[in-house]
């Protein structure tokens, strides 16, 4: 990586894999990111030029190579390339050589959201080639497994996560997670920890978390770190137990869910996924139409008793994996 400030900008929110901080291994291992900021290298990308600006149409140009690929970009080869005029940056990944590159004009100026889940493109590109898949999700439950909390944002995912951790129970992350469908070997959809960011409101921190240090997270909220919430309560990974497409109820003490079919679990899960990340989408929809139809889907709508939301849905994963148990009997 070259600059001190894209490094500050761009590290501190992936997920710790043990207390040592080495990565842990698995499919990134064979997969190289090469980052610079222009501004510190002194040097200048000509082809940034042709960036559209952010006053411009479209807002953002993503582009595919299909010559040497299939599909979604395979590991059989291919480039994807995303050219983002707001931020000012550049994301290339070529699948023949498993290296992505990121370019930004000034690291200093990247908005906060980059900082809170950062090269979301390329690390969806680089693990789709395992056949795992960044979803626009949060994790959270105990070692039966995890409710897979699947909506657009403003749903009730990262106070369900920040109250569930502080609870005591496990998460594999808020906003974002990698998500596995399962194995030739019978093993059941699983997600993985990626980044360790909690993007909170401000009324959520000043009731139930004030004085944690916090970050700009971007669209008017704050970001804290998992570990600083509850040490220990992000997990690198947890089977899944089910899907949940949650709301936040408009009176409502208690949260209350029902069962819903496979195809309302993938709506939840999909359109916030595979809008926020270029590239064609065909495997990831196809992974997460895999991951429904192994295990039991909820919707509902969470309590407005901050108090009651890890309960209640403690009481629902045991409701899931007692359900679940039935189907594979």
């Amino acid at each position: 990586m070259v600059g001190d400030t894209l490094a500050d900008r761009l590290l501190p929110a992936f997920a710790r894999a043990n207390p040592g901080g080495e990565p842990q291994p698995g499919p990134l291992a064979s997969s190289t990111v090469v980052a610079w900021d222009m501004a510190e290298a002194a040097l200048v990308l000509p082809a940034l030029s042709l960036l559209p600006r952010p006053g411009d149409a479209p807002r953002s140009t993503y582009l595919h190579d299909h010559d040497h690929g299939q599909g979604d970009g395979q590991a059989q080869g291919g480039i994807q390339a995303w050219f983002q005029p707001l931020e000012a940056a550049v994301s290339l990944y070529d699948h023949t050589e498993a290296t992505g590159y990121y370019c930004v004009r000034h690291a200093a100026a990247l908005p906060a959201w980059e900082s809170a889940a950062p090269l979301r493109a390329l690390l969806r590109w680089a693990l789709a080639d395992h056949d795992l898949h960044l979803v626009h999700s949060a994790a959270v439950g105990d070692a039966r497994g995890a409710l897979l909390l699947a909506a657009r944002g403003g749903s009730g995912k990262s106070t369900s996560t920040a109250l569930c951790a502080a609870a005591g129970l496990q998460t594999a992350g808020d906003d974002y997670v990698v998500l596995s469908p399962g194995g030739p070997d019978g093993s059941g959809p699983q997600v993985h920890s990626l980044y360790r960011t909690l993007k909170v409101g401000a009324e959520l921190l000043d009731r139930r978390f004030a004085g944690l240090e916090t970050r700009d997270a971007g669209h008017d909220k704050r970001s804290v770190w998992l570990d600083d919430v509850a040490l220990g309560a992000q997990v690198p990974t947890m089977g899944v137990a089910a899907i949940v497409v949650p709301s936040v109820a408009e009176a409502a003490r208690e949260s209350s869910f029902r069962t819903v079919s496979a195809a309302v679990a993938i709506r939840g899960l999909g359109p916030s996924t595979l809008l926020q990340l270029p590239g064609r989408a065909e495997r990831a929809l196809a992974a997460m139409s895999a991951v429904a139809e192994q295990v039991p889907a909820y919707e509902g709508e969470l309590g407005r008793d901050l108090d009651r939301v890890a309960p209640d849905l403690v009481e629902l994963l045991d409701r899931a994996t007692s359900q679940k148990h039935d189907r594979e009997l």
